[in-house]
């Protein structure tokens, strides 16, 4: 199975608006039509992700871009004593879109 036919079998077929797959140097292996996550940005997840909490305290105030759409920073974890995947949650900080989510996953 591609990385394609999994966004669209598997995430947007279980009701995602938007998915997409980055590899760590920001390379775009698939994404869901219109939803393209800008390799700069791809990066710098990824850097916050495979470091420290004090990394992810650096976006508490100022969240991040996905896509280009902002999110504000709302919850993360990348050093869990149990072994669970670093990752990261915002809420879209557009006005009429505040419903909107975003959870980002490193593995």
């Amino acid at each position: 199975m591609s990385w394609q036919t999994y966004v669209d079998a598997n995430l947007l077929g279980a009701g995602f608006c938007y998915a997409a797959i980055c590899g760590h140097d920001g390379a775009m292996w698939a994404n869901s039509p219109g939803y393209t996550v800008l390799p700069a940005e791809a990066v710098k997840l990824d850097g916050l992700l495979s470091g420290t909490m004090e990394n992810l305290s650096s976006i508490a105030n100022g969240g991040f871009y996905v896509a280009g759409q902002k999110y504000a920073f709302t919850r993360g974890e990348v050093d869990d004593e149990d072994g669970g995947v670093p990752f990261l949650q915002g809420r879209c900080k557009e006005e009429g879109k505040s419903a909107q989510g975003i959870i980002v996953y490193r593995t």
